[in-house]
């Protein structure tokens, strides 16, 4: 009889352990946002993981803000882009591929997202914890970058632990990276 006792007062806990976190609401990925922004930027955002994954750089353009692109004009933008994420074999940058958002908060100027990301680049696939900056410009939003948050990355497990914070604020005010270092001409 104990034996059947100690099994139901086991299954009683899993119950309600399940029960627990079944009710306990998911956080917002976007929850840093007004809510009447959330599905302006979540669209905005697949439009801009799906433009990298497609390497679609006329379409980024639109996507990138001012800073981001260093205020060049789609053809100069379209030509780095091209020339700095080459062909699969080779690629001095990653393309991002995917990107699920786990939480944001406000930074500076606008907004990081945070979430688990996969990028290829140079055949090599790469998954771990990135982050995405997202900024208001003539009332849409855009994007002034990517990363990865740690290298070696972060595992994306890691954005569900209640006890994960993001790592020190990221420097947005400049131009993505394939831009950075680029003579002006």
């Amino acid at each position: 009889m104990k034996v059947l006792d100690g099994k139901l007062t086991l299954a009683a806990v899993v119950l309600c352990c399940c029960a627990g976190a079944a009710i306990q609401p998911k956080l917002d990925p976007l929850g840093a946002v007004r809510d009447v922004e959330r599905k302006e930027l979540a669209t905005r955002l697949n439009e801009y993981v799906r433009a990298y994954k497609d390497r679609n750089w006329s379409e980024l353009y639109s996507l990138v803000s001012q800073i981001g692109k260093d205020r060049v004009d789609r053809a100069t933008f379209t030509s780095v882009m091209k020339s700095k994420h080459g062909g699969r074999a080779y690629s001095a940058m990653p393309d991002l591929e995917a990107f699920d958002p786990a939480q944001s908060r406000q930074d500076g100027d606008g907004i990081d997202i945070y979430g688990c990301a996969k990028a290829r680049r140079e055949g090599q696939r790469f998954k771990g914890v990135a982050v995405v900056h997202a900024v208001r410009e003539h009332d849409s939003w855009v994007f002034s970058g990517w990363n990865f948050t740690e290298f070696p990355n972060q595992a994306c497990g890691t954005l569900s632990d209640p006890g994960w914070r993001a790592p020190a604020e990221m420097e947005w005010g400049q131009p993505i990276e394939e831009f950075r270092g680029r003579r002006n001409h």
